[in-house]
């Protein structure tokens, strides 16, 4: 491996933990994909007008990386109070097994680099499963939003979201790079005795994120 000294360089200028092994050694992989990760974005950001429309542009400009879990959890509270930091969060990027499995899933590539969270998505998620959730209190807390991260890396199951006809559910809020209404797909894993959801929609266009609709929980039987 070649000389990684700018790594520790670039984490210290951007206050990021270092992963670390169990065993205690620095977790370059990791820390490579945080650094890949901040880097995509700073691309993102230096797109020219001309190559994204007037709202993508929004979108990407108000974008924040999450370099660690205080910075979600940050974005979280300030949005249940109700000044939002940023209109989107980065909470994770697209692994190859994340990728896999929604190709797999859809038939399709898969483009996107980063799965991301917007602060609308967090009102919703507060609203039907938070503190006084009309469906459940089951993301109570703000740190239960440390689970989409867990579940999007380490889900145990993956698959469309349907209605009561079978048919796949989609979203109006995003279109996908179709130009259709962008498929939902639930992502789930048992943790602490809970099983997890994740839900996504796959967006997969120009900004090249997957964005994040939804997570809750339920007790396993």
């Amino acid at each position: 491996m070649g000389d990684i000294t700018f790594l520790f360089g670039w984490a210290k200028e951007n206050n990021v933990l270092i992963p670390k092994k169990p065993n205690g050694e620095t977790d370059i992989v990791s820390l490579f994909e945080l650094y890949n990760r901040d880097k995509y974005i700073e691309s993102l950001e230096k797109k020219s007008a001309k190559d994204i429309s007037q709202e993508q542009k929004i979108d990407i400009k108000t974008m924040i990386i999450k370099k660690s879990n205080k910075d979600l959890l940050d974005f979280v509270n300030s949005v249940k109070q109700g000044t939002p930091t940023a209109r989107r969060i980065v909470v994770s990027t697209v692994g190859d097994r994340e990728r896999k499995a929604i190709e797999n899933l859809t038939g399709e590539k898969l483009n996107a680099k980063v799965n991301t969270l917007s602060e609308s998505e967090v009102r919703h998620i507060v609203n039907r499963h938070g503190e006084k959730g009309k469906a459940d209190k089951s993301m109570s807390t703000t740190e239960d939003f440390l689970i989409i991260e867990n579940v999007l890396n380490n889900f145990s199951s993956v698959s469309f979201c349907r209605d009561s006809n079978g048919e796949i559910e989609r979203t109006y809020a995003y279109k996908d790079k179709n130009g259709e209404f962008a498929k939902l797909i639930k992502f789930s894993k048992v943790i602490n005795g809970n099983i997890c959801y994740v839900v996504e929609a796959v967006t997969d266009g120009k900004t090249g994120d997957l964005k994040i609709m939804s997570a809750y929980k339920t007790k396993k039987k």
